[in-house]
């Protein structure tokens, strides 16, 4: 498909808590380009909440990109000058 990304993805989804847990995302020749995988879950009023995530291109040496949640707020209101396409331009 013209546009897109990444051709295919598998992701992995514990059940119990509805969390992503793992992502591999390919190109159309089968080829893994990216993986994400959750290293840490906490569940905050409620719901559960990926708080340390990594990234990783698979196809360079590394460790990957590491996304950790030190600090966040649920259903806190967003003023919807936010998503005017004025706001998205800057």
């Amino acid at each position: 498909m013209p546009g897109v990304s990444y051709h295919s993805r598998k992701i992995w989804v514990d059940k119990e808590r509805f969390v992503p847990m793992r992502e591999h995302r390919f190109a159309k020749s089968g080829k893994l380009l990216k993986t994400t995988e959750v290293k840490n879950v906490s569940q905050h009023q409620g719901r559960w909440v990926a708080d340390h995530v990594t990234f990783k291109d698979a196809l360079r040496a590394g460790e990957g990109t590491d996304f950790v949640l030190d600090s966040f707020r649920l259903n806190a209101p967003v003023p919807d000058y936010i998503f005017s396409k004025a706001s998205l331009k800057k």
